[in-house]
């Protein structure tokens, strides 16, 4: 427990927190959805993945959905090393990316649900909004990735 009594009583870490559930939060709530936006809407798997006119339009979707999805995650996985402490590394690391872990896995339950009660356009359009509130705690966690800076220095 003392890695997390640590991570806890960091000047900020309850805004990066925040940041870390909300992150990917919309990314991964549309992510869970779209196989099975594509069979409600009446493809059938030979349907998307063979087709010709299908095909290119999805798999250049997935390609590029996939690219960009990876570079952000590469950089938001860097971001967490980059606020972990020397000492507590390893674990810090394992307790922060848990919890991002945790937040994509409460989207794909949560995907479902929401999709079948507000459809998918209003679904979506929700997803596209959802990861806006990180971008409100963009200060505390520049100014915790400074005091990380500062403290390796």
């Amino acid at each position: 427990f003392g890695a997390w009594v640590e991570l806890l009583v960091r000047p900020g870490m309850v805004a990066v927190l925040a940041f870390i559930l909300l992150f990917k939060l919309g990314d991964a709530a549309m992510g869970f959805m779209v196989k099975p936006f594509w069979v409600d809407a009446g493809f059938s798997a030979g349907q998307i993945g063979v087709e010709p006119g299908h095909q290119a339009i999805v798999y250049a979707a997935s390609a590029l959905e996939s690219f960009t999805g990876g570079l952000g995650t590469g950089a938001f996985l860097a971001f967490l090393m980059g606020i972990t402490s020397k000492a507590r590394a390893t674990t810090e690391y394992a307790i922060l990316s848990s919890i991002f872990a945790f937040s994509r896995a409460v989207a794909g339950w949560a995907g479902g649900i929401g999709a079948q009660e507000l459809g998918y356009p209003v679904y979506f359009l929700l997803t596209f909004f959802l990861s806006f509130p990180a971008y409100l705690l963009l200060p505390p966690v520049r100014r915790m990735l400074e005091r990380s800076d500062d403290a390796r220095v």
